[in-house]
């Protein structure tokens, strides 16, 4: 029994001794079931306005969906993800970046004292094991071919890369999106259409936790600016099956 509208509803009976609720009877449970009622309505609408807000949601899963978010991100990051307003600043960027928990810098174009002003030349990053060049998050699904005899180095004629699936027996093991690549500058004049994104210092690597990384693109994207491609220069680099390592070629 919710006492707020029993007691509601007891001063809106009359003051007589026939509608009196004070004494524990037939009549006292009756307005006390009533009572549940409003209460639950109550609690449900209080629920459905809470789960609106991204401060005081239940929901944090959904809201994260709806974000696009690999992970469920708490209230808090919930709420300054609805809370952004924006920004095209290096660094509204980078407070975007380490609010979310990364300790991560962006360092721009330039080279910083340079009279006249140098332009950094990305490729002497991008052939690294700790970069990779981030453009657009486009992606394209594609069948993830089996092989039919062992991990395919004993079939003739065999490439040099097994994600190129020679042996096409019918068989396959579903779908794999493969990331859009784009080709490395080499005119100068397209070094400005870079920035990077890593430690304190440049060209120092900053640490990102390979569990967070998809979390971490999806920020990147979000939040860069449209014509510009990020340099992620980081310590999380691995190598997957049937490819170099991810800093050795371009993606997004």
């Amino acid at each position: 029994m919710d006492l707020r509208f029993f007691r509601v509803t007891e001063k809106l009976l009359p003051r007589t001794g026939i509608f009196s609720l004070v004494v524990d009877r037939t009549l006292r449970k009756f307005f006390e079931g009533l009572s549940d009622m409003p209460a639950t309505i109550r609690e449900h609408i209080a629920g459905i306005v809470a789960d609106a807000f991204p401060r005081t949601t239940e929901r944090q899963a959904d809201h994260s969906l709806q974000l696009g978010s690999p992970v469920t991100l708490s209230n808090a990051a919930l709420e300054a993800e609805f809370a952004a307003a924006g920004g095209q600043s290096p660094g509204y960027f980078q407070s975007i970046i380490q609010a979310a928990g990364f300790d991560l810098y962006v360092h721009e174009w330039w080279v910083p004292g340079s009279d006249p002003v140098e332009a950094r030349n990305p490729l002497d990053y991008l052939y690294t094991d700790s970069a990779r060049q981030l453009v657009n998050d486009i992606s394209s699904a594609e069948i993830k071919w089996r092989f039919q005899c062992g991990d395919g180095s004993q079939c003739q004629n065999f490439p040099a890369s097994a994600e190129q699936y020679p042996i096409r027996m019918g068989m396959n093991d579903g779908y794999l999106f493969r990331a859009k690549e784009y080709a490395f500058p080499t005119d100068p004049s397209e070094y400005y259409s870079y920035f990077y994104l890593g430690g304190m210092t440049f060209p120092d690597a900053g640490y990102v936790d390979p569990a967070r990384l998809k979390e971490l693109e999806r920020l990147i994207y979000k939040y860069k600016p449209a014509h510009l491609r990020c340099i992620l220069i980081s310590t999380d680099i691995y190598t997957g099956w049937g490819h170099e390592p991810w800093g050795h070629f371009s993606w997004e």
